[in-house]
């Protein structure tokens, strides 16, 4: 049996990240009327909050502010039920992502970062250089 040794994980991060479509697993993208640490305690079990959120949940002050929650969820509409009486009209500040079945319940700082890097606001670097900072401390 043969053996593999990762040399340079950044390499494996950045393809995956740059190969990575966070927007075709968008399965609804809403605007909620409730502040953002609203709309993340809100959410329904079985949810796996990803991206700003993740970064918020894990490691308590996150880099910059930021206005929208990201999740994944195995069973979508039941996030887009639990919101449904404070949906409005306008930007979306509520992403409800399919979770695939090999995503678990935790996210790994590589998918955290993943996503981020697949994000389009202007605060997503900052989030991605703190996760990376976060990533170095454990592989070092």
């Amino acid at each position: 049996m043969s053996r593999s040794e990762v040399i340079d994980y950044e390499k494996i991060l950045y393809h995956w990240a740059n190969h990575r479509n966070l927007e075709k697993d968008v399965y609804k993208a809403i605007r909620v009327s409730l502040p953002i640490l609203e709309i993340e305690g809100r959410l329904p079990d079985g949810s796996i909050p990803t991206g700003y959120s993740a970064v918020r949940e894990r490691f308590g002050e996150p880099p910059a502010d930021y206005d929208k929650v990201y999740c994944y969820h195995t069973d979508p509409p039941k996030i887009t039920a639990r919101f449904s009486n404070e949906i409005i009209k306008g930007t979306p500040n509520l992403f409800v992502l399919q979770a695939d079945p090999y995503l678990g319940e935790k996210m790994s700082l590589a998918q955290i970062f993943v996503d981020l890097w697949n994000m389009h606001d202007w605060y997503a670097k900052d989030f991605c250089r703190f996760i990376k900072i976060k990533i170095e401390e454990i592989v070092s």
